[in-house]
């Protein structure tokens, strides 16, 4: 069984030995995590090792009690600072990092580079209003904040 950190502890998730609690740490930091219904997304926020097993992103259908790797294929290997699920597509999350915009229609199967405008910079918040859901609000390193559109099928 898949563990992402023996440690996780999401507010109103379980923590992985079934208890509730509301402390949010992973591997060492507060993590990158975000929801979409039954479905929780954490990101590691460090740079891992090329030989590394561990994962950059990890997703529980069952409120945290077992973890499933996300391959992330096409993900840079940079750290994550946020992971936003689409509010209204289960298949779509966004990663905000160390250089830019992410978005996966596949569950993360599988990323691209979201927009083609955005300077490559950090990207700590990502924001969708739930009256605009193909615009992807991102904070930028500096203080900026920047309009993508995301191209939903």
């Amino acid at each position: 069984m898949f563990d992402p950190c023996s440690c996780l502890q999401i507010p109103g998730w379980r923590n992985p030995d079934g208890s509730r609690n509301t402390v949010t740490r992973f591997l060492g930091t507060s993590p990158a995590w975000s929801t979409m219904g039954d479905i929780l997304y954490v990101a590691n926020m460090a740079s891992l090792p090329a030989d590394s097993n561990l994962t950059r992103l990890a997703m529980s259908r069952d409120f945290g009690l077992t973890w499933t790797p996300v391959r992330a294929i096409g993900l840079p290997n940079f750290p994550v600072y946020k992971i936003l699920a689409h509010p209204k597509d289960t298949k779509t999350i966004f990663v905000g990092n160390l250089v830019g915009v992410y978005v996966s229609y596949d569950e993360g199967d599988t990323f691209s580079v979201l927009g083609d405008s955005l300077p490559h910079t950090a990207v700590y918040d990502l924001y969708i209003a739930p009256n605009r859901p193909r615009i992807v609000i991102a904070a930028l390193n500096g203080g900026g904040a920047w309009q993508l559109r995301a191209n939903h099928k």
